[in-house]
């Protein structure tokens, strides 16, 4: 009988650019589903964005909200400064 391998478990922070929707917010589901140690989404929806952040820190993954738009030169600065 084959053993199924262990799941991998996301290492560090994760950074999600357009984690408030769609295929950002599945995938910051998915790591919280696979324990991953912490996130961060990014985007330009706040109250949802905030509401996401909440809602997986609820599930036991420590996650943060940073409003940002890509359009903006200074946002990666910001989303990477976060503590």
């Amino acid at each position: 009988m084959q053993s199924t391998p262990p799941k991998p478990r996301p290492l560090g922070v994760v950074v999600i650019n357009g984690g408030t929707q769609g295929l950002g917010e599945a995938i910051a589901r998915k790591l919280t589903a696979d324990g991953a140690q912490g996130l961060v989404l990014s985007g330009r929806s706040t109250d949802r964005g905030q509401a996401l952040a909440t809602e997986l820190a609820g599930l036991g993954t420590p996650a943060v909200f940073v409003e940002a738009d890509m359009a903006n030169a200074d946002a990666p600065d910001a989303i990477l400064n976060q503590r």
